[in-house]
């Protein structure tokens, strides 16, 4: 069995929300949910999809460190939620894709 290649996790939003608190919200569960089924690897681009009023606005990231925790993950999509230009309108779902995925490779210490 091979994981897939590429990650995703969408939030739908009961109704279409405005509020950059809510729109934090939804980003912040998404992290969340990916940062768990990352499973021990890392993703090396972050993209976002938003849709709006039947438009979709798309956004992308290649992170310069290996993604594997939520708060970069957080700080990632915060950006390419910025970069979409969905930010003043009516968001009813936000979709985040990981790809790259990779196991990071560890180096013991070299003197011991």
């Amino acid at each position: 069995y091979r994981p897939p290649a590429v990650l995703s996790a969408q939030f739908i939003f009961d109704d279409g929300v405005l509020e950059p608190a809510q729109l934090e919200a939804g980003l912040s569960h998404l992290c969340q949910r990916l940062t768990e089924r990352l499973e021990g690897r890392a993703a090396s681009r972050l993209g976002l999809s938003a849709n709006s009023a039947g438009l979709e606005f798309r956004a992308s990231r290649l992170s310069k460190e290996p993604l594997r925790d939520a708060g970069k993950l957080m700080r990632l999509a915060h950006l390419a939620l910025h970069d979409s230009g969905v930010l003043g309108l009516e968001v009813d779902e936000l979709r985040l894709t990981l790809s790259g995925l990779h196991r990071p490779a560890v180096q013991d210490r070299l003197w011991q």
